[in-house]
């Protein structure tokens, strides 16, 4: 399985951070985030190819290219 990689930024909401994990493909990504603060900052990476970044608002993630 392809190992991913979520780069947390130091966002006034949690410390800068990274999480490796594996999956399937890209979702697995909001699996391995989803006990992150809301207002978080991050960015998806798959090897060292930036896939996306995400924002977490109070409800939701924001994907965006």
């Amino acid at each position: 399985m392809p190992v991913f990689t979520l780069r947390f930024s130091d966002d006034g909401q949690g410390l800068v951070k990274s999480v490796e994990f594996t999956s399937v493909d890209a979702g697995g990504a909001l699996r391995a985030a989803r006990g992150e603060a809301a207002g978080r900052n991050v960015e998806l990476w798959l090897g060292k190819k930036k896939l996306c970044s995400m924002h977490r608002s109070e409800e939701v993630w924001c994907i965006s290219s």
